[in-house]
């Protein structure tokens, strides 16, 4: 059986744990800028979808001018 002093295996430990802290890090950093890109998107997409009601509700009313002119 292989034996690792206890002053080894803290090394080890120590250094496994900063490693795992460090891989965590970068991928939480990874989502929150994902993160940030979805809230930009649905932002955008927010705007284009009252844009498209405002441009239906501007049709919708210049459609009902235009038929109640007599000719």
């Amino acid at each position: 059986m292989l034996h690792i002093s206890v002053g080894r295996q803290a090394y080890i430990y120590t250094f496994l744990y900063k490693e795992l802290f460090h891989i965590l890090k970068n991928k939480i950093k990874h989502l929150q800028d994902s993160l940030k890109d979805l809230s930009i998107n649905l932002r955008y997409l927010n705007i284009l979808i009252l844009s498209s009601f405002s441009i239906h509700k501007i049709a919708s009313q210049l459609a009902k001018i235009n038929n109640n002119k007599k000719i």
